[in-house]
């Protein structure tokens, strides 16, 4: 779920580009981009989500992660 919706502000396609991401990491992993203990946990790892410390799992080939930092990139509005 994007930022701008777990927020419950307007959102756009982009919001779909943010579950694209979310979903090749988690194919590519095997875990959610996310993992939390629960889902109010994962809301606020989502919420506080910083692409500059964002830590991708070693292995991911450059394209893969720069695909997904792609996908993971927030809008003005998150």
């Amino acid at each position: 779920m994007a930022p701008e919706v777990v927020r419950g502000q307007e959102y756009d396609c982009s919001a779909d580009i943010w579950s694209l991401g979310c979903t090749a990491y988690e194919m590519l992993t095997g875990k959610p981009p996310f993992e939390a203990e629960n889902n109010y946990g994962a809301l606020m790892k989502i919420i506080k989500y910083d692409e500059s410390t964002f830590i991708y799992p070693p292995g991911l080939s450059v394209l893969a992660v720069d695909f997904i930092r792609c996908c993971l990139r927030k809008t003005d509005k998150s």
